[in-house]
């Protein structure tokens, strides 16, 4: 399903980062809002990878009878050389969905490994490729952004 999504993330003194995303299915009301909080264990150098940890929360809205939200935990390393960083992560995520009753589905959580890899590239835009493995199922995403 095609989709887009912004974010927004403000690096903050000591290793802090925190963001907010926003993404939309064209033509329908599914939203989908998020927030995270990020810490650099390493800030890297120029022998040793950049490494951080990673807490975040998403809520889905705009579909009728239903509560549904995730929570994040991930470790990810990466290593600039040049405009290109590759990087790889690994993480867990806790899936919440509660539909009304009156659907009669019942609720349902589970926690699922995540395992993502993929490259980013700085030529004036900032551009990544990435591999992303969870719950059984894989997605490959291709990302552009603008830094100021």
């Amino acid at each position: 399903v095609p989709f887009y999504n912004v974010r927004i993330s403000k690096g903050l003194p000591f290793g802090f980062d925190i963001g907010g995303e926003y993404s939309a299915v064209p033509g329908s009301n599914i939203h989908l809002y998020g927030v995270e909080g990020r810490y650099a264990i390493l800030d890297g150098g120029v022998a040793e990878p950049a490494v951080s940890l990673r807490a975040a929360y998403t809520h889905l809205t705009g579909v009728d009878n239903l509560s549904f939200n995730t929570k994040t935990l991930d470790i990810s390393a990466s290593k600039g050389i040049g405009p290109i960083t590759p990087y790889v992560g690994v993480g867990e995520v806790w899936t919440s969905s509660s539909p009304d009753a009156s659907t009669g589905f019942s609720d349902f959580s589970q926690s699922n490994t995540e395992f993502f890899a993929g490259i980013t590239f700085e030529l004036g835009v900032h551009m990544a490729l990435e591999y992303n493995h969870l719950a059984g199922n894989t997605t490959y995403t291709v990302k552009f952004g603008f830094g100021f």
